[in-house]
């Protein structure tokens, strides 16, 4: 009779511990939820905090001698940033292009611009994966037209390296400031799937190689880019790159590009010089030869003014600039052309700009020997 009563006092007194230890645990498992909740809750705080919504576009007006006066082109696009915190930080750009072709169709294009994320050891290396401009030609890094002078392109970024330019890829880039407040390095290095082989042997050039997605074969291309900056009054820098693009991977492109860009008083001079050699092969575009090389060069000068008159915030200014612009294909008939343009511009705000330009073309590549007046509105909010 001790004995059961001695084991029912032992099974309830264990019992009773097996009982506790289950409720120290469901406490245990709810701090541990609250735990996580705290965390994800302090991670989308950090995300929403870090994160920025912009918009920029343009609409552009032209009239050349042998078109009517349209409205040519529409552009449109949404900038998505947001830091995780800060050594994480997400990037994405839509964009949305509606423009009228040659033969006078209405096509709207909608791109993925970039989509990539940074991981940030320190500001000098940063490890960069996904879609990005390619940092072939400074033009390409800076192509959104509320920040240019002029409002068409220059011929290097319309028929060489088509800007926006993006590519798929990973990289270093990063900024490293070589004497502080004074002279800065920036630079990129990136292993992307590069040009596809839709190269035109005549005048439309790169305008349908740029690849995001896919690759044509198994063989990665390279890209990089190094600008100093001195004082933020006179940068210079210069790209390079090389990469297989037939689907036999046996032909090959190498380009090579510098800029520079000078600031004085209210002057300002840029610009750029960019060659593409090809090493041979037919196009698939057109089934002739691939031309040997092509190559763009352009200068800009600009003065800025700050009339009274005209000022609606601490921003506003004008601006008069000048472009001397050529371009050539080396190809069987040699294409060329050379353009002047004029152009006169205005910012009521910071990020607004009204800009009108004329241009003087001679020759057989873009616009051929037909003169034009551009008109255009260009916003970012």
């Amino acid at each position: 009779m001790k004995k059961k009563i001695f084991s029912i006092i032992l099974f309830l007194i264990s019992y009773a511990a097996y009982a506790n230890e289950g409720d120290e645990s469901i406490e245990r498992h709810d701090n541990e939820i609250e735990i996580i909740k705290e965390e994800q809750s302090a991670l989308w705080e950090a995300v929403n905090k870090g994160t920025t919504l912009n918009s920029f576009g343009s609409l552009h007006f032209e009239k050349y001698n042998n078109s009517s006066f349209e409205f040519n082109t529409f552009l449109f696009d949404l900038e998505l940033k947001s830091s995780i915190d800060k050594h994480i930080k997400l990037h994405s750009t839509i964009g949305l292009k509606g423009i009228q072709d040659a033969q006078g169709n209405d096509t709207l294009q909608i791109d993925v611009t970039t989509s990539f994320i940074d991981f940030i050891f320190w500001p000098a290396l940063v490890f960069r994966a996904g879609i990005f401009l390619s940092p072939l030609t400074k033009f390409n890094l800076n192509y959104e037209d509320y920040k240019l002078n002029l409002v068409s392109h220059p011929m290097l970024a319309e028929i060489i390296a088509p800007s926006p330019l993006s590519d798929l890829g990973v990289g270093f880039t990063g900024k490293y400031d070589l004497i502080d407040n004074f002279l800065s390095l920036n630079y990129n290095a990136y292993i992307v799937n590069g040009f596809n082989d839709n190269i035109s042997s005549g005048i439309e050039g790169f305008k349908n190689a740029e690849q995001h997605f896919g690759d044509t074969n198994s063989d990665k291309s390279y890209v990089s880019r190094v600008e100093f900056n001195v004082f933020d009054t006179l940068i210079f820098g210069g790209s390079y790159y090389y990469g297989k693009f037939d689907p036999r991977g046996t032909e090959s492109i190498s380009a090579y590009d510098f800029s520079y860009t000078a600031r004085l008083f209210e002057f300002e001079v840029t610009g750029e010089y960019l060659v593409n050699d090809i090493s041979g092969g037919i196009s698939s575009t057109d089934g002739l030869p691939f031309p040997d090389k092509l190559t763009s060069y352009y200068t800009e000068v600009s003065y800025f003014m700050y009339p009274d008159f005209l000022e609606v915030s601490h921003d506003s200014r004008v601006n008069i600039s000048f472009r001397y612009d050529r371009g050539k294909i080396e190809n069987a008939q040699n294409n060329e052309e050379t353009t002047y343009s004029i152009c006169l511009g205005y910012n009521p705000y910071q990020l607004v700009k009204l800009k009108s330009e004329y241009q003087f073309n001679s020759g057989s590549l873009e616009r051929g020997n037909n003169d034009g007046l551009l008109l255009a509105v260009a916003f970012k909010l």
